[in-house]
């Protein structure tokens, strides 16, 4: 077996990731993205500060993806935003010996950017997740006007919605995702986490995450209808956004 081959790098990954209990399943009550769409799943990398080991283990697999992409040569720094993405880019800089470069996006001013060298030519740029790709972008666009080149983002999982990874793509940015939906339903199939229904939601989800959305938006609709009209069924919790997820 070849540990270092593509597929099995990103099985590990998503391995840890399931078993620090960063990624949750949330099928009976959907995770509502600013975009329309929703997900099976909750995120939540904050939990690999309690893992350090497991922190370093993504890290060490991140390096070996990026090699053998041919991505690490030209790198002078790596970059991030202000979300969780820091302590990943922090681990990953280290490993790497190189600086990091930190861009902060307020609401109602420009952007700025901390970090920067004059011997920065080319930055990695590194987020927990990837979601939307809207701050991505946004991060991209503020390294760019300060001179930098980006063409690579670096990210521990891709949820794949939207067409984030081919937005990117798009303005010049290659994403290399640790793991993604199916390294995820091809390892929690191997353990006892979830349950034989919730796995199916997860490939129903994969294969039409449109329609998967519509479908859970319309039984949430149905379910306020009978809270609405008196009747006894228990009303469903208040769905709250995965962590970051209005902005990756």
């Amino acid at each position: 077996m070849n540990r270092t081959g593509p597929l099995h790098i990103s099985n590990a990954a998503a391995i840890l990731l399931l078993e620090t209990g960063c990624l949750r399943a949330h099928t009976d009550r959907p995770l509502q993205f600013r975009s329309g769409l929703a997900s099976p799943v909750a995120i939540d990398t904050r939990q690999l500060l309690f893992y350090p080991l497991v922190r370093d283990a993504l890290v060490e697999l991140g390096v070996i993806q990026l090699m053998q992409a041919g991505v690490l040569g030209s790198i002078d720094a790596v970059a991030c935003g202000e979300s969780n993405g820091l302590v990943l880019a922090s681990d990953l800089a280290r490993q790497l010996e190189l600086p990091v470069v930190q861009v902060h996006l307020p609401r109602y001013r420009a952007p700025t950017v901390d970090g920067l060298r004059p011997n920065i030519r080319e930055v990695l740029l590194v987020d927990d997740f990837l979601i939307s790709g809207r701050s991505k972008l946004a991060c991209a666009q503020a390294l760019r006007e300060r001179g930098l080149r980006v063409a690579h983002a670096f990210t521990l999982f891709d949820l794949g919605l939207g067409g984030a990874t081919e937005s990117l793509e798009a303005h010049g940015i290659s994403v290399h995702a640790l793991t993604r939906w199916q390294n995820l339903l091809e390892t929690a199939g191997r353990t006892s986490k979830f349950d034989p229904s919730t796995l199916r939601s997860f490939g129903d989800f994969v294969r039409d995450p449109v329609r998967w959305s519509a479908d859970h938006r319309d039984a949430d609709r149905a379910e306020e209808t009978s809270q609405a009209a008196g009747t006894s069924r228990p009303r469903r919790a208040r769905r709250t956004p995965a962590l970051g997820a209005p902005t990756h």
